[in-house]
């Protein structure tokens, strides 16, 4: 389960991942709000997943 928070000086690189039971881990993963990038453990990929922004439609 990824936990997303603001990249920021002293939080810039992933956390290793914790394990909250067998076979549920939780992700903190850094949010770059200038490029609009979640930067993901190395070991998921060698590049940040770039997002799409979409405004929300009203129903």
């Amino acid at each position: 389960m990824p936990l997303t928070y603001p990249k920021g000086r002293d939080f810039s690189e992933p956390l290793p991942s914790f394990e909250m039971q067998p076979g549920l881990r939780l992700w903190v993963l850094p949010f770059d709000l200038e490029a609009k990038m979640l930067l993901l453990p190395q070991s998921w990929s060698q590049e940040p997943l770039p997002l799409k922004i979409r405004s929300a439609r009203a129903l």
